[in-house]
């Protein structure tokens, strides 16, 4: 029950979440932008210009700003269509992975509490 509950935060967190354009910014479209030009230029650059027809010309820098761990999680995705559908990916699947930190959390918690110590952390993990 818990897990449908996180679930269903989650996902109207998401989805009920109105984002004023550009919808990608600051750290974000860095990361985006690695993963972006990471997949379609084999380049690790966070030059927004491979995002655009000028980019594919060439004359992009690689550079080493950012690590490299969420990039890499982004290039997954990076195959599957325009950059909004490969957005909504990325999401569902952020509000999947942080529906499994509640499970992972309650087992963590089961491990040196009481069952109902334990459900009532992960309660707060949902809530969280």
């Amino acid at each position: 029950m818990l897990l449908v509950l996180g679930f269903y935060l989650r996902s109207e967190s998401l989805w009920q979440t109105v984002v004023v354009p550009p919808a990608i910014r600051a750290d974000a479209g860095d990361y985006f932008t690695y993963a972006y030009n990471l997949y379609h230029h084999v380049i690790y650059s966070r030059d927004h210009r491979g995002l655009t027809e000028e980019g594919a010309a060439g004359g992009i820098l690689p550079d080493a700003v950012r690590s490299p761990g969420y990039p890499l999680f982004l290039l997954l995705f990076m195959g599957g269509g325009t950059i909004p559908v490969i957005l909504s990916h990325v999401l569902f699947s952020q509000v999947l992975i942080s529906t499994l930190t509640v499970a992972l959390a309650y087992g963590v918690y089961r491990r040196f509490l009481t069952f109902y110590w334990a459900a009532i952390a992960a309660l707060l993990t949902v809530l969280s």
